[in-house]
């Protein structure tokens, strides 16, 4: 049949099961070094790794309804992600 997406929607009390996300984890690493340290000034670099063991968490059910019946499919998150950031703090 067609399908199509529902933002705004009602679900029938013995579907409620099926919007129920089911119990995720994930590790975020991440490491501070101070570069310079001066009396008006603080520069820090930050690396990070996020998800670090590339755990695929569902973050979004969304909800595709056609005349006969309603499916429900996850968006999973983001995979394991690098990121590298300085700080320059005005004290």
């Amino acid at each position: 049949g067609h399908e199509e997406f529902v933002e705004d929607f009602v679900i029938d009390n013995h579907d409620i099961q099926l919007l129920i996300l089911p119990v995720y984890h994930r590790l975020d690493l991440s490491a501070t070094w101070t570069l310079k340290s001066g009396e008006k000034l603080n520069h820090q670099l930050k690396l990070s790794l996020l998800n670090a063991y590339n755990q695929q968490n569902i973050i979004l059910p969304r909800i595709y309804r056609d005349p006969d019946y309603s499916i429900i499919r996850y968006t999973e998150g983001l995979p394991l992600m690098p990121s590298i950031s300085y700080h320059l703090t005005l004290q």
